[in-house]
């Protein structure tokens, strides 16, 4: 009963209902992001600052794998990128969420962060941390710093458990170095070196 009165449906409304139900199922997935949040607001000359590398958006409903036949949880199973930085800051760092990930830098010399998650456990959801990275900064001024990844090496890009290919991990953000100011003397100092001044030129005269 219910089949024939689908088929008395016109073309049109089948297509409209199709592309509303595709517009629900769009518009219901979040996006995957893939960004970098500066620790603290002030960053000045001759201090080293903070950044995180984050993820927001990863799918952590279950899905069809064809290979086992089964369904398997979603999520972050690895990840490998490269830090990028103007000249005047330097990459002092990066440190792997171990909380989350292993640590698989030290396995791949051509990619500076590299770390994997438990396969029977990827991580999934929202502000995942990644890795932290440490720069220095050298000289004041405005800066660009970033993370990207080489696709054509297989260490490289941010890899999910449902997709078959790597996601793209390029992003930068631009950032302000302050000079470092010179600390005053404080009044305390001042007082102390004119009172020793003064001992010093009574000693002087004394001696004449």
């Amino acid at each position: 009963m219910n089949t024939r009165k689908m088929k008395t449906i016109p073309m049109n409304l089948c297509l409209l209902l199709s592309a509303g139900i595709l517009l629900c199922m769009v518009t219901g997935a979040q996006a995957l992001t893939i960004g970098l949040e500066l620790q603290g607001s002030t960053i000045v000359t001759g201090q080293t600052f903070d950044v995180d590398v984050m993820v927001d958006g990863v799918p952590s409903d279950p899905f069809y794998d064809d290979l086992t036949g089964t369904f398997m949880p979603d999520g972050i199973l690895g990840f490998g990128f490269d830090v990028i930085s103007d000249l005047g800051i330097t990459l002092n760092d990066a440190v792997v969420n171990t909380q989350d990930f292993w640590d698989d830098s030290a396995l791949f010399p051509d990619t500076d962060v590299a770390g994997s998650a438990d396969p029977d456990s990827p991580v999934s959801g929202d502000g995942i941390r990644l890795a932290t990275l440490t720069f220095l900064a050298e000289s004041a001024g405005d800066f660009s710093l970033g993370i990207l990844s080489d696709l054509t090496n297989m260490n490289q890009g941010l890899f999910i458990a449902s997709e078959d290919t790597p996601y793209d991990m390029d992003t930068d953000m631009d950032i302000h170095v302050s000079l470092a100011s010179v600390p005053e003397p404080s009044t305390g100092f001042l007082l102390g070196t004119a009172i020793l001044g003064l001992a010093a030129m009574g000693r002087r005269n004394r001696g004449r």
